[in-house]
């Protein structure tokens, strides 16, 4: 009897000393391998745009400006019923409801909705409250002088270039200097 009590408790030893020689190995051994993969997995880089640089007349007018207006997207995976989301969100963002239907149903994590809306169009979806689907600040150009010297300031395209005109001559001093974030994601 006695010495089946020391080969289990000799047994049970060596399993707790196999055990405090692997969280040794894992947490001390290996921790600065761990935490930089962590880091990879855990931080990222995000770059915001910044708003493109105001065009103004002689007399002070502003001709061309950025504004900040929100965008939509859903996460496909936390929507409850894509079809209903598809028939409530595709009347008040101008889309057929079945090419809604279709994106909102794919397997991805990400998927635009509806880009740079009007403040009004935006503030009725979010009064929808749909879960899955979210909000995102971005820049809309506006030229409040539509005739004023269309031809000449240009227009600055979707993904804030510079496509024709002064837009597109002066880019590099329009589009301003973009800024980045490092931004913590979790598994969801």
């Amino acid at each position: 009897m006695k010495l089946r009590r020391f080969f289990l408790l000799t047994a049970g030893c060596f399993v707790l000393a196999g055990f405090v020689a692997r969280l040794w190995h894992l947490q001390i051994e290996r921790h600065d391998e761990f935490r930089r993969l962590a880091a990879q997995q855990q931080l990222r880089t995000v770059e915001l745009a910044p708003p493109r640089g105001t065009v103004f007349d002689a007399r002070g007018r502003k001709l061309a400006v950025s504004l900040n207006v929100e965008s939509v997207y859903a996460t496909p995976a936390r929507l409850d019923d894509p079809a209903a989301a598809a028939a409530a969100l595709a009347p008040l963002t101008g889309q057929k409801r079945s090419a809604l239907e279709g994106r909102l149903s794919e397997e991805r994590l990400f998927v635009w909705v509806a880009r740079q809306l009007d403040p009004p169009d935006a503030e009725r979806v979010r009064e929808l409250a749909l879960p899955g689907v979210a909000f995102v600040r971005e820049y809309r150009r506006y030229y409040p002088q539509v005739e004023t010297a269309a031809q000449v300031i240009g227009f600055a395209g979707r993904d804030h270039t510079g496509l024709e005109g002064l837009e597109q001559a002066y880019e590099q001093v329009m589009a301003g200097a973009a800024a980045k974030r490092i931004v913590m994601r979790d598994a969801n």
